[in-house]
């Protein structure tokens, strides 16, 4: 009695008249169609899919995993490395975690799972927060690149890493340092200058007032006395300017000096003499001056006079 002759299900195929069974599509391919009678009609598996021999469907790889052309099982789906997930099956590819943010690790298979870098910090390939160098500060949370970290402005600095606040030099001093690195970088200002906090620079006392170092502002001067701009003292003129020596030089007393005391934070009194130059006018409205003499009635311009009360800085008078 003959034997009747069966269809091949899907997933597999006869390529010879009289086969007594029927042959599998290889792993990694798939036949959706019975009867087949040619290995031609086993179709690979499109990429993010795997099979097993005598598949009639392809599987999609899992979330997570992902692959660039079909498979031979779900072990052969790859992970997707730190950095990346997948959140769809079937991907052929991993995503990059969005700029500022990393993910440490493996298989992710979710956005949620990248973490923002915080402010202080920036992210480096989606992988790793590296934190902002000395000198450098980020208030910005989830940067992404160096550029995420701003110089410190003169007149502060930054002597920590992850900084996301520069730290401001101190009244009386300044620093014209751009990304400075340490609280060396502000200065006392000198004597006859201040500055309020974070002051790239110190600036000149006014007319009238006094400094000495390191001071947040200045002092007013006694009254009566005077004192040029970015003075470290304040004098009163005599009121018999000047007398002339048996030489023929004239000498100038500048009685009542007034300077700056560092310990007590007062001001001390001091009589000092200034000398006119040889030849110099009787007039003190005269600037007609020989060398190295200036000012009004041509007083020589000098300090300090003697130890007796040591200056902070030289500073001219007139």
């Amino acid at each position: 009695m003959p034997t009747s002759c069966g269809f091949c299900e899907a997933g597999k195929y006869a390529a010879t008249p009289g086969s007594s069974s029927c042959s599998l599509c290889p792993a990694g391919t798939y036949s959706s169609a019975s009867g087949a009678d040619t290995a031609a009609t086993c179709v690979p598996c499109a990429s993010g899919q795997f099979s097993i021999a005598g598949a009639y469907a392809c599987s999609k790889c899992p979330v997570g995993k992902y692959t660039t052309y079909g498979v031979t099982s779900l072990d052969s789906c790859t992970s997707c490395e730190a950095g990346k997930y997948s959140a769809l099956e079937g991907s052929s590819a991993c995503t990059a975690c969005p700029a500022g943010s990393i993910s440490n690790s493996i298989g992710s298979s979710s956005a949620t799972d990248c973490q923002l870098c915080v402010a202080g910090k920036y992210e480096v390939s989606n992988t790793a927060c590296v934190a902002c160098p000395l000198g450098k500060y980020s208030t910005a949370t989830g940067g992404s690149g160096l550029a995420t970290c701003l110089s410190c402005a003169a007149g502060t600095y930054a002597d920590t890493l992850s900084t996301t606040k520069c730290t401001a030099c101190p009244s009386g001093k300044s620093s014209a340092i751009t990304a400075a690195t340490s609280s060396s970088a502000c200065s006392n200002c000198l004597a006859g200058t201040y500055s309020s906090e974070s002051a790239p620079s110190c600036l000149p006392c006014a007319s009238g007032y006094i400094s000495f170092t390191g001071q947040a502002s200045c002092f007013l001067c006694p009254a009566g006395s005077k004192s040029p701009s970015g003075s470290a003292y304040c004098y009163i003129e005599s009121a018999h300017p000047y007398s002339e020596a048996a030489s023929g030089e004239k000498q100038v007393s500048l009685n009542t000096f007034y300077i700056p005391n560092v310990v007590s934070y007062s001001l001390l009194f001091d009589t000092r003499t200034a000398v006119y130059a040889l030849g110099g006018s009787d007039d003190p409205g005269d600037t007609l001056c020989v060398t190295d003499f200036t000012g009004q009635a041509c007083l020589r311009t000098f300090a300090p006079f003697d130890t007796k009360t040591p200056f902070t800085s030289q500073a001219d008078f007139r």
